[in-house]
């Protein structure tokens, strides 16, 4: 005997089916576009703060060579080299351009290896690179050494002269490692971090780790993602990169995945109600027909369906068509008797 089966389970079971497939489909669909846009959003904002650093950096450095200009352009410290007063130089040194967030001024004398003020400890380790530094372009790209303490500094010259006679050379040696006013720049966007290019490690300014090892260096021309971290170059500094990690995308996507399933489960659960529903509006009928015709079959000579019950016109219809066919065989039946 073949089994029973209900046809209101069966349209049930259809419509869910159906649903799912849908509701999978969409929000697949769905989560690959956001997620697309989000990443290309994200991007776009690195950028546009990779950009912000870059320029932020540039800014000071210039306001340092502005400096840098004035000491050389300073008639009371050239005459106190052709006086060779060094005293002087070094109170004017002292009081106004003292050292201040990682930026210090120095001045040589012409025909002499000592500076004025005095190296701090820290320089000594660089004497012999401030001594052999030439003044570089205004315009050209700032390059960053890294010293034995494991900080990372600038060196910039330019002569000091009286008409054509050179009577010193003034210098800025910037560290940024101590530049507090720049990290607080780099603090104002969370996740992200300053590398630098040594060998094939990007090693961190801030923390002095190396974070991630580079098979081509040279093949980050743009933006490049390695180990879940969005990298592109510092423009203007050759060397340092710009990195973000992309824990708030991958957050924001998991999140934008939490929604759209919160979202599925309730358009589910409304359409296991509604699917429910409809089955009975549909077997409800079909089974009042069914149990209308039980009872012709035990009296057909005064039985009839009624389809009052019977909302819908395809089933009243078939309601119709039994009780026609049901008359027909009794008329038939009266002409055999």
């Amino acid at each position: 005997m073949r089994p029973r089966k209900k046809f209101s389970r069966f349209l049930l079971a259809i419509l869910l089916l159906f649903e799912s497939l849908s509701l999978s489909s969409i929000v697949g669909c769905l989560y690959i576009l956001q997620a697309r846009t989000m990443e290309r959003d994200f991007r776009h904002k690195t950028e546009l703060r990779q950009v912000e650093t870059s320029i932020f950096l540039r800014n000071r450095i210039e306001r340092l060579r502005g400096k840098l200009h004035d000491i050389s352009t300073s008639n009371t410290i050239r005459v106190s080299l052709m006086l060779d007063v060094e005293s002087q130089i070094s109170e004017i040194l002292n009081s106004r351009f003292g050292p201040s967030n990682g930026a210090y001024f120095f001045i040589r004398e012409a025909g002499k290896s000592e500076f004025i003020p005095h190296l701090p400890e820290q320089f000594l380790a660089i004497k012999g690179d401030i001594l052999a530094f030439k003044e570089i372009s205004q315009q050209g790209p700032v390059k960053f050494q890294k010293t034995r303490s494991g900080h990372y500094m600038a060196i910039f010259s330019i002569p000091v002269k009286r008409r054509l006679e050179t009577l010193g050379t003034a210098y800025l040696v910037y560290d940024l490692s101590s530049d507090q006013a720049f990290w607080s720049h780099m603090k104002l966007f969370p996740h992200a971090s300053l590398l630098s290019l040594e060998g094939s490690h990007l090693v961190n300014l801030a923390t002095g780790l190396k974070e991630l090892v580079l098979e081509k260096p040279e093949a980050i021309e743009d933006c490049a993602t390695i180990n879940g971290k969005f990298i592109m170059p510092l423009k203007d500094f050759p060397g340092f990169f710009y990195c973000v990690s992309s824990e708030p995308l991958r957050h924001a996507k998991r999140n934008l995945m939490a929604l759209l399933l919160v979202l599925c489960a309730g358009v589910f659960m409304l359409t296991v109600v509604l699917s429910f529903i409809i089955t009975q509006k549909v077997s409800r009928p079909l089974e009042d027909i069914s149990a209308q015709a039980v009872e012709v079959a035990r009296n057909p000579s005064t039985v009839r369906i009624d389809d009052k019950g019977v909302g819908y016109l395809e089933f009243q219809d078939m309601v119709k068509a039994f009780n026609d066919l049901l008359a027909a065989l009794m008329a038939a039946k009266e002409k055999l008797k």
